[in-house]
């Protein structure tokens, strides 16, 4: 399995994760943020397509409903992940969801509001971190207030950025953790039953 996701540059400072590095073995969840997404029908073929860097096109199973979180763990020929902010009306237990959208390392929300309290499917994935980009934002998504404040997004999709604004990198150690966003490519060949810690800090399950 070869997997690109996008990795917040916020989550290193915020103290949940280590800067990653090419070579490492990591254990992680993830997350899709659909840009589109509806419900068809559950004899539908489940889909898991690479479109663009961390962009992908998915039908997936709905395994499970945490309604309270507004969180669903979801499966797609075999690569399970989590969507949030959809109701139990929409995404069903059982349900096929297709749709397309950002494939996004998991920013704790899994673990601090679903597994430490539920008995949920296993998220996690046991990979190794083969490719890191680092991507910085097109000036025009920064934007400042009048008193000195700055805002940005966390990541844009590959036609907001041009190749110019893309570095490969060996290690995130020593990065501005800042107005970029990071691409991070990720492959499990030979890592079968291997064991991994969680790749968590201070906030480590």
């Amino acid at each position: 399995m070869k997997l690109t996701a996008i990795f917040e540059s916020w989550l290193v400072p915020d103290g949940n994760y280590p800067p990653l590095h090419r070579g490492q073995l990591v254990n992680l969840s993830f997350q899709i943020r659909p840009q589109t997404l509806e419900q068809v029908g559950q004899e539908s073929v489940e889909i898991f397509e690479n479109l663009q860097d961390a962009e992908y096109r998915f039908a997936a199973r709905v395994l499970r409903v945490y309604g309270e979180e507004r969180i669903v763990a979801a499966e797609a020929l075999g690569f399970r992940f989590f969507l949030e902010n959809l109701g139990i009306d929409k995404a069903p237990e059982g349900a096929t969801l297709f749709g397309n959208g950002g494939l996004y390392v998991d920013y704790y929300r899994w673990v601090e509001n679903v597994e430490r309290r539920h008995n949920p499917p296993d998220l996690f994935h046991t990979l190794r971190v083969t490719r890191i980009r680092q991507v910085q934002l097109p000036q025009e998504y920064l934007s400042r207030n009048d008193l000195g404040g700055s805002a940005w997004p966390t990541y844009v999709g590959p036609d907001k950025y041009r190749t110019s604004a893309i570095k490969d990198l060996h290690t995130m150690e020593g990065q501005p953790f800042s107005t970029e966003f990071y691409l991070v490519d990720f492959d499990n060949k030979g890592l079968r039953g291997a064991s991994v810690p969680r790749t968590f800090l201070s906030t480590q399950a």
